[in-house]
């Protein structure tokens, strides 16, 4: 179970379970497994807003509106520039270091996301409830690590017998407002 808690004049709501990341680094580490994701350009905004993906990934982001975009992100160790393209192009950019990302558009200032690129490819969806689900868990211990744009990043230890009842919680300082205007300097 993820909880999110609010700071001083924050609130939390079920919406704001959709932007959380959670992932598991089992004990040992082992290879993480990349593959290919997609962040859709749609009604100049990001889908989603908030994408996890391993370190080693592929993201696509189709331009699904009629209009030119320029998906960029100067965050530092993953930066990088599609240039202008248009409605139906895809252009791809594989993330090989772990952080978050600050994605923008050259074109269009309020087009913001973020891309988690994490150690693992154990990642979770997290329900409206707080509820979540990693597939593939090793019986083993390991790290649970929680990030939402609003909060930072939160890790929690677990043994191999604890795996049953992993909980985690993040308490959010930020608004939101301020949680997606990070880095958008063109």
């Amino acid at each position: 179970m993820l909880r999110l808690t609010p700071g001083r004049g924050q609130r939390v709501a079920a919406e704001d379970f959709r932007e959380a990341v959670i992932w598991f680094v089992p004990d040992g580490g082992g290879p993480v497994r990349a593959g290919s994701f997609t962040m859709n350009t749609l009604q100049k905004g990001f889908e989603p807003q908030v994408l996890a993906v391993p370190v080693g990934s592929t993201v696509r982001f189709p331009n699904g509106d009629p209009v030119l975009h320029n998906v960029y992100s100067d965050s530092t160790g993953n930066a990088f520039d599609l240039g202008l393209y248009a409605s139906g192009e895809a252009p791809t950019h594989q993330f090989r270091r772990a952080g978050v990302v600050d994605v923008h558009c050259n074109v269009h200032r309020r087009m913001q996301a973020k891309i988690v690129v994490v150690e693992s490819h154990h990642i979770g969806r997290v329900a409206a409830d707080g509820r979540f689900e990693i597939a593939g868990v090793p019986a083993v211990g390991g790290r649970l690590v929680a990030w939402h744009p609003r909060g930072e990043r939160v890790e929690r230890r677990f043994g191999p017998d604890a795996m049953d009842d992993l909980a985690i919680e993040i308490p959010l300082t930020r608004p939101r407002a301020e949680a997606f205007e990070q880095g958008a300097r063109r």
